[in-house]
């Protein structure tokens, strides 16, 4: 029925969180209707779990009880790899899906995202500078865009089912944008992810469970059930994850357009009234205070709303109601922690001010 996909660039310092993760999938058990690959690139001296081995592998997950040892055999090993090579994603992507050939597909792109910015930064220790970019090669939105192409086109596949991005930040338009035409849904987090990720034990035992179920119902349950582990089992107050339609995306674009120019028709007439739905947003990765004015991720939907309330041009005010619509209609799943109920489950980039501005975003 399934073939998920896991891209998980460990080469870095979220090294043992990864193997942890592969732990996690062994200990979910195994299912001849489910194939669940994955392809990890370690880090040097990161950790000792397993050996400390740090060529790039392609494991297919069997299911075991050893919580402390990965037990799958790898398929392939690649020697090092650049993860965040855009024709590494390409090659794993049409490599999985030619040799487990399935009725529907999952990628789930593992490691530090940081919304636009990009994912997958293989280096070392990735660190944040003072842009608040890691300091590592990465894939940035373009570079997806152009590993996804190539990867399905190398496949013959036209279309992912689900894309999952187990990272943080990455649930924002310009990154639901970008892998539009390669995936039917897609599912990540406006905020901050928890370093020990999504609970791969939980969600596979559930795909396990009722393995023929469709895009739509597998990126719910991958968000209800990341929600129920930072909920129930590990409480964290600071979480959010949604699930995204894609294929409504495109009213979603025209009704942020429709708002951006209504505001710039008579942009001294509504300054305040942004000025307040900006500073009253939802606003993410607040535990970087050094960084996040860089990052300026807030939630659209909240600021729309806000917006509808202040403004007085009823233009603006229509145009909020409609970006507010428009978000409701294309995210069909979404949970938050009791810090962040207003978040609705799509990001955008909005700098608080003009000196905040990264000029990369416009490039």
């Amino acid at each position: 029925d399934w073939t998920i996909l896991v891209y998980m660039d460990a080469d870095n310092n979220l090294e043992l969180p990864g193997l942890l993760d592969l732990n996690e999938m062994e200990a979910a058990g195994s299912s001849e209707q489910v194939n669940v690959i994955v392809q990890i690139d370690r880090a040097l001296g990161e950790s000792n779990i397993d050996g400390d081995w740090t060529d790039t592998r392609r494991y297919r997950i069997l299911g075991d009880d050893d919580r402390s040892l990965l037990n799958s055999e790898p398929l392939q090993s690649l020697g090092e790899q650049n993860m965040g090579d855009p024709q590494v994603l390409a090659d794993f992507i049409s490599w999985g899906i030619q040799s487990f050939p399935a009725n529907r597909y999952a990628l789930i792109l593992w490691d530090h995202g940081a919304g636009w910015n990009g994912i997958a930064y293989d280096g070392d220790a990735p660190t944040f500078d003072n842009s608040a970019v890691l300091s590592a090669d990465h894939l940035s939105l373009p570079d997806l865009e152009s590993a996804l192409e190539q990867g399905l086109a190398g496949a013959g596949v036209s279309s992912l089912d689900v894309i999952g991005f187990d990272a943080c930040l990455m649930g924002q338009l310009d990154v639901f944008h970008a892998v539009r035409p390669f995936a039917r849904y897609a599912v990540g987090s406006e905020e901050l992810t928890p370093g020990q990720g999504w609970d791969y034990e939980a969600l596979l035992r559930t795909l396990y469970a009722t393995p023929a179920v469709d895009g739509r119902s597998l990126a719910t349950t991958m968000v209800n059930e990341f929600l129920n582990f930072y909920t129930a089992v590990q409480p964290d107050d600071f979480v959010t994850m949604s699930a995204v339609d894609l294929s409504q995306l495109g009213g979603l674009t025209l009704a942020v357009e429709q708002l951006a120019g209504a505001l710039s028709a008579e942009p001294a007439f509504v300054a305040s009234a942004v000025g307040d739905a900006r500073s009253g947003a939802a606003t993410f990765a607040r535990v970087y205070p050094d960084s996040f004015e860089e990052y300026a991720a807030i939630d659209l939907h909240h600021f729309a709303a806000i917006l509808a309330q202040r403004s007085p041009d009823e233009a603006v005010v229509n145009a909020a109601n409609g970006v507010m619509a428009a978000v409701n209609n294309a995210v069909i799943a979404n949970g938050t922690g009791a810090g962040l109920k207003t978040s609705q489950g799509v990001a955008i980039y909005f700098p608080r001010n003009g000196r905040f501005y990264n000029d990369g975003y416009g490039a």
